[in-house]
């Protein structure tokens, strides 16, 4: 299998048609990632049913610093988005270590209980 290159415009235009948060963001506004992971399956992040064998693909991580959102792509596919993102999604951007869509609600910042 021959490794494809992440492309942070192809996932630009993934999160601008289908996701209704990022429709007013600019490209300027976004910081992109890239980086080869390492899957214990060819299903990648995403779960589900793939050969048990290591896999490698690229992982692509848009940030939209402003707002405290994100988006992480496997293989140019969106695999999850973060509504508001914490410490441990930015700390595993830089180990290239992004979690799998399964667990992709360890990156969200707890909405704060209103008080009454």
């Amino acid at each position: 299998m021959k490794l494809q290159l992440g492309n942070p415009l192809v996932c630009f235009e993934q999160l601008k048609n289908n996701c209704e948060d990022f429709k007013d963001i600019e490209i300027e506004d976004v910081d992109f990632y890239m980086f080869p992971q390492w899957w214990e399956s060819s299903a990648l992040g995403f779960g589900g049913c793939g050969a048990d064998a290591l896999t490698t693909a690229y992982t692509v991580v848009a940030l939209v610093q402003e707002k405290l959102k994100g988006a992480v792509f496997f293989d140019n596919r969106l695999a999850y988005v973060v509504e508001k993102y914490g410490t441990k999604f930015i700390d595993d951007i830089y180990k290239h270590d992004m979690l799998p869509k399964s667990e992709s609600y360890k990156y969200e910042v707890p909405k704060k209980k209103e008080e009454n």
